[in-house]
């Protein structure tokens, strides 16, 4: 098991030897994962603009930037479409 679809640094463990509730509430790899995520959203906030209010993905910035704090340009140009057509949506 591991703490979401694409974050696959480390597995959790395996549901069949050990149970989902103690694996998720102890397992250092999902700890670490969900302060990623806090940390990550936290950079989105900071940056302001298009990329505080557009769902960002810690795990997929990992993969296409080596950093999961970092969006990769992808990334900020879908947040800036998203903000141009709320900007004109009634």
């Amino acid at each position: 098991m591991f703490p979401c679809l694409q974050w696959r640094r480390a597995p959790l463990g395996n549901v069949r030897e050990t149970p989902l509730r103690e694996m998720w509430g102890t397992a250092p790899e999902r700890i670490e994962a969900a302060a990623v995520a806090r940390a990550a959203n936290d950079r989105m906030v900071e940056a302001g603009g298009a990329l505080a209010s557009f769902p960002f993905c810690p795990a997929l910035a990992l993969q296409n930037t080596g950093d999961p704090l970092r969006p990769d340009d992808g990334h900020r140009e879908q947040a800036e479409i998203a903000e141009r057509v709320r900007l004109v949506s009634p």
